[in-house]
């Protein structure tokens, strides 16, 4: 799916926030598509873990809870 792989673009930028944001709306939105929303499950969790530990490394740990 195309938004997937804007996901996976926006990651490669470092902007996390949206990467997460696509990866939510691919698993939310084509959760008939086992394959592709599986896939987006897992590299929302591995994005989301990512994004935590560089906000508790910042010192925001309540913004780190959010994502973890």
């Amino acid at each position: 799916m195309a938004q997937r792989r804007i996901g996976a673009l926006y990651e490669r930028m470092q902007r996390l926030d949206l990467a997460i944001q696509a990866m939510h709306e691919v698993t939310a939105r084509f959760a008939d598509i086992v394959e592709e929303a599986t896939a987006a499950a897992f590299d929302l969790g591995r994005i989301a873990l990512v994004q935590s530990e560089k906000l508790r490394a910042a010192g925001r740990l309540s913004a780190a809870l959010e994502y973890y």
